[in-house]
């Protein structure tokens, strides 16, 4: 039930940025889990985790360098271990994969994104630099990219945001009087009788009781 949970893969400094990537990890379980032993690996390399114990609900920040992260985080009040080295042989920034590995060696998780199908298949649209791939929600394990949202602010150590809906389009009212030439009428005022209460529950007239809404 440790899941990944939030991919920063393509940091805001330029040139080689591997010190200032850093993946989440979250424990999407009833119990605590000691991440002895565990391992995180990318195409090309892998990692042992840090001793640490993650309890039920709760985030672990993977750093790469413990001073890149709070370079780019320095409010970070949550819990956090640091490799001291690139995560793998470093986050490419057109494509990649994120295995999560149990100390058995099976696959606990798995996360790919830009040109990279090998954590799924269609992997997750990449994204810019200094923003990150994040599990909306956080405990959706469906192994596909419909778990993972773009977060233009990253957000360690705290759920994924999900993306803001998109406002419903505004119609154009054009009205056609008849008879006569046709008459086109852009920009009507958009306010409209929205509810109507005109019977209320008091006996006798109750005209001082209804009301209307717009």
């Amino acid at each position: 039930h440790v899941l990944l949970s939030e991919v920063l893969y393509d940091a805001i400094q330029a040139g080689t940025d591997s010190n200032w990537e850093w993946i989440e990890l979250y424990n999407a379980g009833p119990a605590a889990v000691d991440l002895a032993g565990w391992r995180v690996r990318d195409n090309g390399g892998e990692d042992l985790l840090p001793p640490f114990v993650l309890q039920p609900g709760a985030y672990l920040v993977v750093a790469a360098t413990l001073a890149g992260f709070r370079e780019n985080h320095p409010g970070f009040q949550g819990d956090l271990v640091a490799l001291e080295s690139a995560i793998g042989n470093g986050l490419s920034n057109t494509g990649d994969v994120v295995w999560l590995v149990a100390p058995a060696g099976e696959i606990a998780d798995a996360m790919s994104y830009g040109n990279n199908a090998q954590g799924f298949d269609p992997p997750c649209p990449g994204v810019g630099p200094g923003q990150s791939l994040a599990r909306v929600p956080s405990h959706r394990d469906t192994d596909t990219r419909n778990d993972w949202v773009p977060q233009p602010v990253p957000n360690p150590g705290a759920p994924g945001v999900p993306p803001t809906a998109t406002p419903t389009p505004t119609l154009t009212a054009i009205a056609t009087p008849a008879p006569g030439p046709t008459a086109t009428v852009e920009g009507w005022p958009h306010v409209l009788l929205s509810e109507v209460l005109y019977d209320a529950i008091q006996a006798g007239t109750d005209s001082n009781w209804e009301w209307i809404e717009l």
